[in-house]
């Protein structure tokens, strides 16, 4: 899963230098600042790496199969049920 992760960073981190490894550390940690755009272009370049997003939509189908292959069976449950609740918020 790390490996993963530490892939996909080192795709989207040069196609967005005002993203300080720090500051990735910080998101990585949940901590998502407000109204910041180059936050959410980095986050969308990651979600679009992992395909679970796509020209800004968010997809369902693909993320589940993501959550399958990447996570730990200890993660997989509470994963499904925040993509379940990100499926309805997004309808």
């Amino acid at each position: 899963m790390w490996a993963t992760a530490k892939l996909m960073r080192d795709v989207c981190l040069p196609r967005f230098p005002k993203i300080s490894i720090e500051l990735a550390n910080q998101l990585r940690d949940g901590n998502i600042p407000d109204n910041n755009k180059d936050v959410k272009c980095y986050i969308n370049c990651v979600l679009e790496m992992m395909q679970t997003m796509k020209k800004g939509k968010f997809l369902y189908e693909a993320s589940l199969k993501q959550v399958d292959l990447v996570l730990p069976d200890s993660y997989k449950d509470d994963y499904r049920a925040g993509l379940l609740k990100c499926k309805d918020a997004s309808a």
